[in-house]
């Protein structure tokens, strides 16, 4: 490839990957979608930066394909396993529900971008292609819901503070139950089609050899599970002051949001097939695929599937925000959750965002002329 050629596609990548909100480039995400009307918000996380990172896909996957056997492609790996891992760490700390969503579409952001390093395995890139397709789908379903039930739950009770929400399951059963069944889209449960991105992602993994990207996606859903049981359960609690409703919304806003949260957990229901056209102009879908579908309402997925929700609640029982415990690991659990905020925090400032996208031009160039000796 041309040198001009190979600088272009980098800086085109650096932009649209601050346009994306790519961890660490995400400074302008959680204040523009948590401060966003609910209906925006949703159009924010569900389409807008989805947008962006279409257009990387048609630069890397179309345009420029040997790019995927560049060193570059790692770059972008570690980012999106970075963004995961901060992302969900730092959803689990926050005190406003509508933050709290907001970050998690940092995290899941992540998942887009490990398809890149997964990309040239012996699975081959339609079936990481596959995946994160599918991923923009279950996730703008997912996020859509959280984000318009969120702005239902604040326009009802006037406020949106995780832990003030005790009660709110009785006020808003229908919203509640929006919550969670597009949390567990999020967590990867089946017959989502958050499972259906984890099983083609742990493919891809297995295929590779590539074990420590399968560590993130798993760390990824116990971080998930443990902020979805955290509102949850206190959406769900009895303790403390019973949410009192100043304004109900319509049963026609609560049922758009269920609609939007059943659709999110039902797509893994959808077969192979309906992704052939992704295909189009590429090798056949692998069998490996085929298989992973399935078996997506197999037993023994599903119990493992399960497994980890278990854990990450049993995690937050025990290291909660809302339990004040002065014991070692309450401390320890304490001193990494503000450590995490504040690094964070350092990151999501004008001068040091602009610093790394200069760090990450310089290491997708590296990484470009790299791969071409």
């Amino acid at each position: 490839m041309p040198p001009g050629m190979s600088i272009a596609i980098v800086l085109m990548t650096v932009g649209l990957l601050a346009k994306t909100a790519l961890f660490p480039l995400h400074l302008w995400l959680p204040p523009a979608h948590s401060g966003a009307p609910p209906a925006a918000s949703a159009v924010l996380s569900a389409l807008v930066v989805k947008g962006s990172f279409f257009l990387i896909l048609r630069l890397w996957f179309d345009l420029a394909p040997g790019l995927l056997d560049t060193p570059a492609v790692q770059v972008l790996g570690v980012l999106g396993a970075a963004a995961i891992l901060v992302g969900n760490l730092v959803a689990l700390g926050q005190v406003r529900l509508k933050l709290l969503v907001a970050y998690s579409t940092v995290a899941q952001i992540g998942y887009l971008f490990l398809i890149f390093p997964l990309a040239a395995t012996g699975l081959g890139p339609t079936w990481a292609l596959s995946g994160g397709i599918l991923q923009v789908v279950s996730h703008a379903l997912a996020k859509g819901a959280l984000f318009m039930a969120a702005g239902l739950i604040y326009g009802a009770l006037g406020h949106d503070r995780i832990r003030d929400l005790a009660g709110v399951g009785r006020v808003l059963p229908i919203t509640v139950l929006a919550v969670a069944l597009a949390g567990l889209s999020l967590v990867g449960l089946q017959p989502s089609g958050g499972y259906l991105v984890k099983a083609a992602l742990k493919g891809s993994v297995e295929a590779s050899g590539a074990w420590w990207w399968g560590l993130v996606l798993e760390a990824g859903g116990l971080l998930t599970a443990a902020y979805l049981t955290w509102v949850l359960g206190h959406a769900l609690s009895g303790i403390g002051k019973p949410a009192v409703p100043l304004k109900a919304p319509l049963l026609s806003q609560e049922l758009i949001v269920l609609a939007l949260a059943l659709a999110a957990l039902l797509l893994g229901l959808l077969p192979a097939a309906a992704f052939d056209l992704i295909a189009v102009g590429r090798a056949a879908v692998p069998e490996p695929i085929a298989s992973a579908w399935a078996g997506a309402l197999g037993w023994t997925s599903i119990a493992a599937g399960i497994l980890p929700a278990l854990v990450a609640a049993g995690l937050v029982v025990i290291f909660g925000p809302w339990k004040q415990g002065r014991g070692r690991a309450a401390l320890a659990a304490a001193a990494l959750g503000g450590s995490i905020a504040r690094l964070d925090a350092g990151l999501r400032r004008w001068p040091v965002a602009g610093l790394f996208l200069l760090i990450l031009t310089l290491a997708l160039t590296g990484g470009f002329f790299a791969g071409e000796r």
